[in-house]
Parts: structure tokens; C-alpha cells; sequence
């Protein structure tokens, strides 16, 4: 399809084989993708509207929000604020940032075994599932069935969407959830 060299059609031209690409890749090349390209990759991958990039840039321009490319060290609220402590990415000097609110526009958790959800800390505790070999989310199986702490898949729990990142990576939008789901309902109606 033509895209007149708009490098954003090379990007969603990707989406029907990121899944494919990322379980081809060694657990070594993942973890060196995350440490390395996944900021590259979430910034172009999930671009923001043009009328949001202007507001952004507004606000950036109008002294109103300042973005800081950085590793964050530690974070410390008291009192009604928030400081954090990071390492600025080309400096790697270490600041201070103390404010009334943090907005971490990161997406989600980041490690599936520190996330606060209830179900998901209740499906943790009673080992019926362990995160991933990535911790990006659960470790399941083919037919998207969680793979237990004692690495077998029994329990009949499964798992679709953004908590199967770690294993098939992007499955964040509607399209890539209905792939998964269009799997489960196949793997169910066969097994019934």
C-alpha cells in the first residue's frame, strides 16, 4: 500500500506479526529490547493525535509541563507531594524533582508481581499462576491457559489481553485482544 514515505504505515503494517516476531526472539534479545528500544518503540508504536500533540506542545512551550528523559531512582511522597529522585538519560547525573502531583505516563505495570490488583495478587499467592519469564505479565500456554508455579497448566484459568504481554507483546488494542479471544473460544469449543 502506498504511504508516500510516512514511516507510520511501516509501524501499524507491523501489528498483524509482532506477536509472531517477538516469540521468535531469544529471552537474552528480549530482555536487551526492553532495556534498549522499548521507549523508542512505545513512543512511535503508540503515537498520540495530532490535536493531543498540539496541546502537549502547548503546555511544553507555555512553561506549563516540562518532559525529562531520565531513569527514576526512587520516589518519596509526603505531606502532600511527591519527590523523585532520577538519572537524567544523557547526563546520567542524579536530581531531585519535588510537586504536588506525578503523572507516571509510562502505560502499565511494569512487573506483573508488583501490581496491586487483587485477582491478580489472589491468582500469585495460591500459585495458580506465575508471571512470565519477563514479568511483564503471565506465563500461559498455547491455548492462553495460565502456567501454575509448578510449571504445568491446571487450573482451568486463562488469560487474554495486556496481562499476556510478556509472551506475545503487543496485545493491548481491541484488534489484538479479539485475535486472542477468537483463540481461547476455538481452544474452548474443541475441548468441550
Amino acid at each position: 500500500k502506498e504511504h508516500n514515505g510516512d514511516w507510520r504505515g511501516v509501524i501499524d503494517g507491523m501489528r498483524p506479526y509482532n506477536a509472531q516476531l517477538w516469540c521468535a526472539l531469544s529471552l537474552t534479545d528480549k530482555k536487551r529490547f526492553l532495556r534498549h528500544l522499548r521507549p523508542w518503540w512505545d513512543t512511535y508504536r503508540h503515537r498520540m493525535a495530532p490535536a493531543i500533540a498540539d496541546q502537549i506542545h502547548k503546555a511544553i512551550t507555555g512553561d506549563q509541563l516540562k518532559v525529562i528523559a531520565c531513569h527514576i531512582t526512587n520516589m518519596v511522597e509526603l505531606d502532600g507531594a511527591v519527590t523523585v529522585q532520577y538519572e537524567a538519560r544523557q547526563t546520567h547525573n542524579s536530581h531531585s524533582l519535588t510537586a504536588p502531583l506525578l503523572i507516571d505516563c509510562r502505560g502499565g505495570n511494569v512487573k506483573l508481581s508488583g501490581s496491586k490488583n487483587p485477582v491478580i495478587q489472589s491468582l500469585l499467592a495460591k500459585r495458580i499462576g506465575k508471571p512470565d519469564a519477563l514479568d511483564l505479565g503471565f506465563d500461559v500456554d498455547e491455548n492462553l491457559q495460565l502456567i501454575s508455579s509448578d510449571g504445568a497448566a491446571q487450573a482451568p484459568v486463562f488469560a487474554i489481553g495486556p496481562v499476556t504481554k510478556g509472551i506475545y507483546w503487543e496485545v493491548t488494542a481491541i484488534p489484538d485482544i479479539r485475535n486472542e479471544a477468537l483463540r481461547l473460544a476455538r481452544h474452548l469449543t474443541q475441548t468441550v
